[in-house]
């Protein structure tokens, strides 16, 4: 369960299509590549599936899913699907504005794949729009040779994606508004950077805080679960928002986390919010 800090010469990577700020961000991943991953040999649990808090006030005209993930253990594509589900059932989205990178379906999960579809958001996405991004997986802390900790999300062949590579690409839009959603281990990290001096209305949840490795579907699955659920909608508004499910799943997970033995802070899941937000399309919607 212990994080093991590696320090990696970078690796560079032409990527004729992609912007330069871009490109440079996510090849800083692979100068860190190679640290073990600090969830170890993890249960698997069932499909699982996450959402952040509750919706961006309003409807988005239109609403834009990314979801990645870079391992091959059933579980960790079973959330990219669930989750794929769960954007159409609670946000609405249509699936062909989804885009999966996983390792069984859709793109390839690479770092390239990760900034096309980050600069084809930035060509599509406008003001009244609003853009999910789900990463699941693996999840690690490595440091460079500045000592600057980084928090990152395994990709194929010992490859990796930084939290300042993901927040940076696809807030970089016009989308008026974001949702982050993260379960791999430290993801808390990615939920910071995600909700850092944002300018626009950013939601952020993740399952664990960035410096503990979890178990993702400890709280993704009763997350998912509790927003189907109406006698979770304590507003009786007839909606369950997400941050009335993130409620019900947060006790769950804590004690699934507990029984297991993992240290306190993994079931300290994170709730983040900066700008506006309001109810989203929940149960019973």
């Amino acid at each position: 369960m212990n994080a093991r800090f590696h320090l990696f010469a970078a690796l560079a990577f032409t990527l004729a299509a992609a912007p330069a700020a871009a490109q440079e961000a996510f090849d800083a991943g692979a100068a860190l590549r190679g640290a073990k991953d600090a969830a170890g040999a993890a249960p698997a649990v069932g499909p699982a599936v996450a959402a952040g808090q509750s919706s961006p006030k309003g409807k988005a005209s239109v609403t834009y899913g990314v979801i990645l993930n870079g391992d091959t253990e059933r579980r960790h594509q079973l959330n990219a699907t669930m989750l794929k589900e769960h954007m159409i059932r609670y946000y609405g989205a249509d699936a062909k504005n989804i885009t999966i990178l996983s390792t069984d379906q859709g793109l390839a999960p690479t770092r390239q794949n990760l900034v096309k579809t980050a600069a084809d958001l930035k060509q599509k996405a406008g003001p009244d729009d609003r853009v999910i991004v789900y990463t699941t997986g693996h999840g690690f802390l490595a440091q460079d040779k500045k000592g600057t900790v980084y928090t990152l999300a395994a990709l194929p062949n010992d490859d990796a994606v930084t939290d300042v590579a993901m927040a940076g690409a696809f807030l970089d839009n016009k989308a008026g508004s974001y949702v982050y959603l993260g379960d791999q281990c430290y993801s808390g990290g990615f939920a910071k950077k995600f909700t850092a001096n944002a300018a626009k209305s950013v939601i952020a949840i993740s399952s664990t805080d960035d410096q503990n490795s979890t178990v993702c579907g400890f709280f993704i699955i009763p997350f998912v679960e509790a927003s189907k659920d109406l006698k979770n909608d304590t507003d009786k508004d007839g909606r369950v928002s997400e941050r009335e499910a993130y409620a019900a799943a947060k006790g769950v997970s804590e004690t699934e986390h507990d029984k297991h033995g993992f240290p306190k802070g993994a079931s300290n899941a994170l709730y983040l919010t900066s700008g506006a937000a309001a109810k989203g399309r929940g149960a019973g919607k």
